[in-house]
């Protein structure tokens, strides 16, 4: 799965301007402006994404360069597409049972713990580094955990329905979806997190990891316009190089 960007432009020969030079102009033009329109598209990336900002933007590819009059760059992958372009609620279910982390239990069936990191509801906190890539947890709840040494272990009495997923049936959770948080270092970057775990198996509820679904960002939309709009001082900047 994969999507595009595609912005067409024409410019004129200028008086005195050498036939052959022609190609290595318009080599320049699409060059610069698909230099431009990858790096817009990050930077919109980074305004609208959090969670999945790293996934998304490493699946924007590299320039591509068919000929001197084309540029490619895609997305590609199948959840950076379904940020871009939107999806319908879905069952996570299979997509996490068939990951490279699950595994098979005694009787056969497929589970797999997956590991949720809760940030600060303060944009600084003393000890603990910012987590703008995580929901952050309540004030009481964080103000709780705080004071707790590393290992020490939340318990949740509260078993919400439908929090947060937009799940069906007012499925509720078997545990409080704070229990067991706890501090914990990150074994890659060293930094402490705030950690709580879910396991999902073959035998879960049908409707425990039922996501609402995506709204679509349509950032390569934005990209073609912002081009569009770069394109005749790009152009000017190149024949201005070549006369």
């Amino acid at each position: 799965m994969s999507i595009g960007v595609a912005v067409e432009f024409n410019f004129e020969i200028p008086p005195g301007l050498d036939p052959e030079n022609v190609d290595t102009i318009a080599d320049e033009i699409v060059q610069r402006a698909a230099e431009i329109g990858r790096e817009e598209w990050e930077r919109l990336a980074g305004e609208n994404l959090k969670l999945t900002k790293e996934t998304y933007v490493d699946a924007i590819s590299p320039v591509e360069r068919p000929n001197e009059y084309e540029a490619v760059i895609t997305l590609e992958g199948e959840l950076p597409n379904m940020l871009e372009q939107g999806a319908e609620s879905f069952d996570m279910k299979p997509g996490l049972l068939s990951g490279e982390k699950a595994k098979l239990s005694k009787s056969g069936s497929r589970y797999v713990n997956v590991r949720f990191v809760h940030g600060s509801p303060n944009p600084h906190t003393p000890g603990l580094p910012a987590q703008t890539k995580s929901k952050a947890l309540p004030k009481e709840i964080f103000k709780t955990m705080q004071s707790k040494p590393l290992g020490w272990r939340y318990t949740d009495k509260n078993k919400l329905k439908n929090w947060n997923m937009g799940r069906p049936g007012g499925y509720e959770h078997k545990a409080g979806i704070f229990e067991g948080l706890h501090k914990a270092r990150d074994k890659g970057t060293g930094t402490i997190e705030m950690q709580t775990f879910r396991r999902v198996s073959d035998n879960s509820d049908p409707s425990a990891f039922i996501h609402p679904g995506l709204k679509a960002l349509h950032l390569a939309e934005k990209v073609k316009d912002h081009l569009e709009n770069q394109l005749d001082s790009i152009i000017e900047q190149v024949m201005g190089e070549n006369l």
